[in-house]
């Protein structure tokens, strides 16, 4: 899937070494890439998602992103994609997170559909996450199949949090 012409191919932005080229949408582009630590004994690999440089324009933006990338950071739920670090290098901002291959949620459906028991265990996935971050105060706001990972044994991972708002807090405004 890997566009040989895009530039962050084989770049490094903090200590994640960009591999290729997993998806994209409005907000961004997701890479797969390597991350590089010191402190980790071996290197694991991981989605990066590179905000476009539009959006990160905005200082309205940036203050509503390291918002929610704090507050989506803190949701440690088995069905919810793990955060593991975000920031800024030069004009690139973007946010690390746990690397699933399984496709997302929009794929099962346009293939072949799953049966009832299997659609019921993905669904029940999907509302303990919801649930789990609405205790939390989080209000998702762009639940669709696109925004639901999966791993390679078909478990479901919320995602994309992108325009997520704290129950309570005021709609910002662009």
């Amino acid at each position: 899937m890997d566009k040989p012409t895009d530039p962050m191919i084989g770049r490094t932005i903090g200590k994640y070494h960009i591999l290729s080229v997993l998806g994209g949408g409005g907000m961004g582009t997701v890479y797969r890439a390597r991350q590089s630590d010191s402190t980790l004994h071996t290197a694991r690999e991981v989605a990066v998602k590179v905000i476009n440089i539009d959006l990160a324009d905005s200082e309205q933006f940036m203050m509503r992103f390291k918002r929610e990338a704090e507050a989506i950071a803190t949701l440690e739920h088995p069905h919810i994609i793990t955060i593991f670090d975000y920031g800024q290098e030069g004009e690139l901002t973007y946010i690390v997170m746990a690397l699933k291959l399984g496709g997302n949620l929009g794929n099962i459906i346009k293939g072949e559909r799953p049966g009832l028991h299997e659609t019921g265990r993905l669904i029940t996935q999907i509302a303990s996450a919801l649930d789990y971050a609405h205790s939390k105060g989080i209000i998702h706001r762009d639940l669709k199949p696109a925004n639901i990972l999966l791993d390679n044994e078909k478990n479901c991972f919320l995602t994309d949090f992108g325009i997520a708002r704290r129950l309570g807090e005021s709609r910002l405004t662009a």
